[in-house]
């Protein structure tokens, strides 16, 4: 399970005006962990998803739209 980050990026777009530490607090995380994962090869790790999982329940968001599912 990875994260789609194309989908993340237009939640940024969408949700946050495009900034990444609006889009950051909104989700509980450090906006440099958050332009680490969106603009390099870094994973999204446990803590990050489960927070990202969280704010799509809050929000009533598809979280499965988030994650690519690896075969």
């Amino acid at each position: 399970m990875e994260l789609n980050k194309k989908r993340l990026w237009q939640l940024m777009e969408d949700a946050a005006q495009g900034k990444f530490r609006l889009l950051a607090r909104m989700l509980g995380v450090q906006p440099s962990h958050l332009h680490k994962v969106l603009n390099t090869d870094s994973k999204a790790g446990p803590v990050m998803l489960g927070k990202l999982h969280t704010y799509c329940e809050e929000n009533k968001l598809p979280f499965e739209e988030f994650i690519v599912k690896k075969v």
